[in-house]
C-alpha cells in the first residue's frame, strides 16, 4: 500500500493456463469486486491461485521511479478429488 494510507487494488486469478484480471478499485482500504469467473474443470487436482495487488502504475511518483505493482496477498488452493 502506498504509505499505508490507501491502495489501488486489483486481483488476478489463475486456473490451469487461464488468467483473469479484475478491475482496479482506486483509493480504497476495503475494495470489493463482486465479479464472477467460470472455468471448465478438466483435472480436479489443478491449483487455483488468487493474488491481490496494489496498482502502482496509477500513482505518478511510483510510476516515475519505475515501481512494480506490489503483491498484498496470495492464495494457492488445491482440491483433491
Amino acid at each position: 500500500m502506498k504509505n499505508g494510507a490507501r491502495t489501488d487494488a486489483y486481483c488476478m486469478a489463475k486456473y490451469g493456463t487461464k488468467w483473469v484480471h479484475t478491475r482496479t478499485v482506486v483509493n480504497s482500504l476495503s475494495p470489493k469486486w463482486n465479479e464472477q469467473y467460470v472455468w471448465e474443470v478438466y483435472e480436479p487436482s489443478t491449483v487455483i491461485t488468487v493474488a491481490v495487488f496494489d496498482n502502482n502504475q496509477l500513482d505518478a511518483n511510483s510510476r516515475a521511479i519505475g515501481a512494480k505493482d506490489a503483491v498484498m496477498g496470495m492464495l494457492h488452493c488445491l482440491k483433491m478429488s
